[in-house]
Order: structure tokens, then sequence, then C-alpha cells
């Protein structure tokens, strides 16, 4: 079985080196009116898009892209690499956040971690410059608590997110699924790791990671997977 690494590079997750365009300008020469209209998903491409998952094993260099507006970037993940993507996808992001609740940047960061099971956290150093461009865009509002800013969504915010909900929904559920699939990879490595050379014990942990992983099951596949169960163990009694 292969390490979790290397079934990344399989994935997509590693890409290639390929160039992302430096955006830094462009968006400082754009007014204000211009981010709250028209600076969303720029016909958001479908969820195999390039710009997601391009970090692959620290590949090339660290970049900090300047101008208002570009939150995006590469993410930290679990396994030290980084998760690329566009400034527009997490301000998207970032407002699906803020449609029902109020935050500081730290619980965003928190909330995307926890969302993609860790496969996606961005830096403090896009999340805050970020929250500065949506607040000067008056598509958040600012509150202090304490010394922390909490951001919730303004009128403003909320009629541009219902034009883009949509786009916003998939990302999330991306994220989602990622995680989960990520999860998944490195539990069957642990799986095999902690089984090598007992095929009884690897048996038995690959059972409970399956049921683990599948918390919902309706009843009559409860019904059925234990009639299974029920006769590996009278089959076992009877060795």
């Amino acid at each position: 079985m292969k390490r979790i690494s290397e079934l990344r590079y399989e994935m997509g997750f590693g890409g290639g080196r390929r160039e992302h365009g430096r955006h830094g300008s462009e968006h400082r020469s754009h007014g204000r009116d211009h981010h709250r209209r028209g600076h969303g998903m720029h016909g958001c491409h479908s969820m195999s898009d390039e710009r997601f998952g391009h970090g692959g094993r620290g590949y090339g260099r660290r970049e900090h892209h300047g101008g208002r507006g570009h939150g995006g970037g590469r993410g930290e993940g679990r396994f030290g690499g980084s998760r690329r993507i566009s400034s527009e996808q997490l301000q998207l992001l970032v407002l699906a956040l803020l449609a029902d609740q109020t935050l500081h940047g730290y619980q965003i960061i928190k909330e995307l971690e926890t969302i993609s099971q860790g496969f996606y956290k961005p830096s403090p150093g896009m999340i805050y410059p970020l929250l500065s461009f949506l607040e000067e865009s008056d598509l958040a509002s600012v509150e202090m608590d304490g010394t922390k800013k909490c951001y919730a969504m303004t009128d403003t915010g909320r009629e541009y997110y219902a034009e883009n909900t949509e786009q916003a929904m998939e990302l999330l559920s991306w994220l989602k699924a990622q995680g989960e699939l990520v999860t998944a990879m490195e539990n069957a490595y642990e799986i095999e790791r902690k089984s090598a050379g007992n095929p009884l014990k690897m048996r038995v942990q690959e059972i409970r990671t399956l049921l683990h992983h599948r918390p919902n099951i309706d009843e009559e596949t409860q019904k059925q997977l234990a009639q299974i169960l029920d006769e590996t163990i009278a089959k076992i009694k009877a060795l």
C-alpha cells in the first residue's frame, strides 16, 4: 500500500509546477464597487478546477500576493504541504461562514480547518487581509469584542452572497469531501502500519474503520450488516 503523500500526488493534490498569475496590482486598480459586484467567482469552474489543491510537497516558493481582496493562496495541510484556493473562492467561503454567525479571524481559520478535517487551514496572513477587504468593501461589518474584531455580514454582503450561494455551497462540500477522503486514506494507512504481519488484526481494524465512516446507516442496512457479522461470528466459533 502506498503512503498517503504518494496517493496525494496521484489524486492531483500535488499538481504540476504551474504558475499562478500575480493579481495584486490588478486588484488594487479596481474600484470598491467592482469588488462588491463583480469580483466573486469569475465563471466558477468545476470542482476539478486546477486552482484547487496546488500544494504538493512544498514545491516552489511560498508567495504572498499583494493587493486588496486577494485573500487566497496556500493553506497549511496535515502533511506539511499546502492547498491553493483562489482569493474569490476564499472570500465566498468566509462569507458562507458569516451568513449565520459573527466570527473573529481565528475562529474562521478553525472553522475551515474543522469542516475540511484538517485538509485546508488558511494562514492568518491570508485571512486577516481578506477580512479587511470585506470590511472596506461593505460586505462585512466589524464590532470589537475586547481586543478582538468580530465580523458579521452586512446587507450588501448578504445580497452578494445570495447571488453566489450555490458556488459557496459547492466549495464547502468540496472541502468536506476532500477532508473525509484524506482521513479515510490516513486510516487505511494506519491500519496497514499497525497490522503489518498480522492479517487477522488487519481485517478486524478494517471492519471498525468501515463502520466508523458510515455513521448514518439506515435500518435495513444495519440488519444486513448484523446478519453478516452474526454468520461470521458463528463460523469463527465453529473452528
